[in-house]
């Protein structure tokens, strides 16, 4: 992440928003999103230098209604701008309860699974979404021409807090109900399986955090 972060700094973006750049694209390699990860340093990098992408500057808010905002985004690093929204959201839900916000011209934004991990971590739930309508790169069904553009979908919502001993899994076997308890505190990340599954021994079930 160090060396993409001087990439970005070299590139002309200041440190926050170069820490912001790398740190997403990292975030979506690790969630294995790998073709919206690292290996899209190298154009966002060619953006900047080119002039597609803006170095510095505001998003210009078009309107705010306190839990509704529309931000044009004039082409600044998608990552950076996308991010700066999502705190803005969760500076304002606590009071608003629901907060939605727009941003058109953005340039691209990566993985949106990406931005999940920090929205779960403060507690929240949100789903983001994004089209890219002067594109034409998906056929629809039965079809062999492009029509559509990717409008990708991303949900997250924070896993439950157990104690140690807190139920987690019912399991049944031979007519008999066995429980399965959290060994330690956390929190849930991961549930593998679903009510109705034949498990096997040794499988993953729950992965705590």
């Amino acid at each position: 992440m160090q060396f993409s972060t001087a990439l970005f700094e070299a590139a002309g973006l200041d440190s926050e928003r170069a820490d912001v750049m790398a740190r997403i694209f990292l975030e979506a390699d690790l969630l294995g999103f790998t073709t919206h990860g690292m290996n899209r340093v190298a154009i966002n990098l060619s953006w900047l230098r080119e002039g597609q992408s803006r170095i510095s500057g505001e998003p210009e808010i078009l309107a705010d209604r306190g839990n509704l905002f529309n931000w044009d985004a004039d082409f600044l690093p998608g990552p950076w701008v996308v991010t700066r929204a999502i705190e803005q959201c969760m500076e304002r839900v606590a009071e608003r309860g629901i907060v939605c916000a727009t941003i058109r011209r953005s340039q691209h934004i990566a993985c949106l699974g990406a931005y999940c991990p920090q929205i779960a971590d403060a507690g929240y739930v949100a789903m983001i979404t994004c089209s890219s309508p002067n594109e034409n790169t998906v056929s629809p069904y039965g079809g062999n021409d492009p029509v559509f553009s990717a409008n990708p979908i991303a949900f997250v919502a924070p896993g439950d807090e157990v104690s140690p001993g807190q139920s987690l899994i019912v399991l049944e076997a031979m007519k008999m109900e066995n429980e399965l308890s959290a060994d330690r505190a956390g929190k849930v990340a991961a549930v593998h399986t679903k009510a109705g599954d034949t498990v096997e021994g040794g499988e993953l079930l729950v992965e705590l955090e």
